[in-house]
C-alpha cells in the first residue's frame, strides 16, 4: 500500500473489525496525459474519508480499479488512428483495434496509478481491477419469487452518446433506410 503506515489490522484481528463497503467508481482509462486536476481533487477527498474510516476501526478493501470498456476508449483510439467511421474500423481490422484499445488501457492505468501513488492514495497496488476483466464478473440467478416482485421487463431507447448517434447517421445514410430501434432492458428494485 502506497503512502504511509497500513492502518489495516493484521490477518486474523479484520474479522473482528466492522467492515465499510466504499466503492470508487472506476477512472476511465482511456488517456495518457495523465491525471486532470479535478480527478486529484476527487481521489484526494475520497482517500481522506477512506482513512478516517480506517482510523475509526473499520475493515476497508483499498482495491483501485479501471472502466476499460466503451466508448470513450475506443474514441481515443479512433482519433489516435485517425479512423472515421465503423467501415474504417472494419478495414483497420477488429482485432488490431482491439488490441489497440487494450494497449490504450494498459498504459492509461500505468499513467493513472504512478501519478495516483505519487498522489499518496493508499490503494493495495498491483492487485488492481479492470472492467475487462472476467474476475469482477459474478453472475447471480435469482429465486422465482423475487422475479415476480422485483424483476420488471421494459423497453428503452438507445443511448444517445455522441459518437454512436454520428456511426449511425452516417451508416443510415449511406443506406438510404431509417430504422427504429428497441433494446430490452433489465430494471432490478431492492427492497
Amino acid at each position: 500500500m502506497g503512502g504511509g503506515a497500513d492502518l489495516r489490522a493484521a490477518p486474523g484481528a479484520q474479522s473482528r473489525r466492522p467492515p465499510l463497503s466504499f466503492f470508487d467508481g472506476p477512472k476511465t482509462a482511456n488517456t495518457t496525459d495523465g491525471l486532470g486536476v479535478h480527478h486529484l481533487w476527487g481521489r484526494t477527498y475520497k482517500d481522506v474519508f477512506q482513512r478516517y474510516k480506517a482510523l475509526q476501526g473499520f475493515d476497508q478493501r483499498y482495491q483501485n480499479g479501471f472502466d476499460c470498456q466503451g466508448l470513450w476508449v475506443e474514441v481515443k483510439v479512433e482519433r489516435d488512428l485517425g479512423l472515421n467511421s465503423k467501415r474504417e474500423i472494419e478495414e483497420y481490422g477488429m482485432d488490431l483495434f482491439a488490441r489497440r484499445c487494450r494497449e490504450l488501457v494498459a498504459e492509461s492505468a500505468r499513467v493513472i496509478t504512478e501519478q495516483s501513488i505519487r498522489l499518496g492514495q493508499w490503494m493495495d497496488w498491483g492487485n488492481d481491477y479492470y472492467t475487462f476483466s472476467d474476475t469482477n464478473i459474478e453472475y447471480t440467478a435469482f429465486p422465482e419469487e423475487l422475479h415476480t416482485r422485483l424483476l420488471y421487463q421494459g423497453h428503452a431507447r438507445p443511448n444517445g452518446a455522441p459518437a454512436a448517434a454520428r456511426r449511425s447517421r452516417s451508416m443510415s445514410s449511406r443506406s438510404r433506410t431509417s430504422t427504429a430501434t428497441s433494446r430490452i432492458v433489465l430494471f432490478v428494485r431492492f427492497p
